[in-house]
């Protein structure tokens, strides 16, 4: 059989939206089990909040693997907005409370988006360094002075 190997930008998973939306339907599943229980508002912000780092962290993993930087920052960017809004309102719908209610909750939401945008950024110089390392050319030792 002869099998051809994808990279990791034709499969889904290298996809930004699809990212954020198999954690967005974690997200909800975990509301859901949440709400069958006796549980105070604050878990469930705290389920949203670890469900956004996880997607902070998997994102940033799959883009060293992207060779189309500049379209995955996009499409990264926009995946993080939804999720972030539509990850709120889900909250929000659970709890019955807004985001502003729920204490620290809107700080540490302001934090990860400080956060994923600090994380690109060092992933962009990351990889300027290793293309710049890969293309330099080493003729002659370097002299030493003593």
């Amino acid at each position: 059989m002869n099998q051809v190997r994808q990279s990791k930008e034709d499969l889904k998973i290298g996809n930004p939206f699809y990212q954020a939306a198999g954690i967005f339907i974690l997200l909800f599943i975990s509301q859901l089990v949440l709400s069958s229980g006796d549980y105070e508002y604050k878990v469930y912000w705290q389920m949203g909040l670890l469900f956004h780092m996880i997607f902070i962290l998997f994102n940033i993993l799959m883009g060293f693997q992207i060779s189309k930087f500049g379209k995955y920052w996009k499409q990264s960017a926009l995946a993080f907005a939804g999720l972030t809004v539509l990850g709120i309102f889900v909250v929000g719908q659970f709890t019955g409370q807004s985001v502003g209610e729920a204490g620290y909750t809107k700080r540490m939401y302001n934090l990860f988006i400080v956060v994923f945008g600090i994380l690109h950024v060092m992933m962009g110089l990351a990889r300027w360094v290793v293309r710049y390392a890969e293309e330099e050319k080493w003729t002659k030792p370097r002299s030493k002075s003593r």
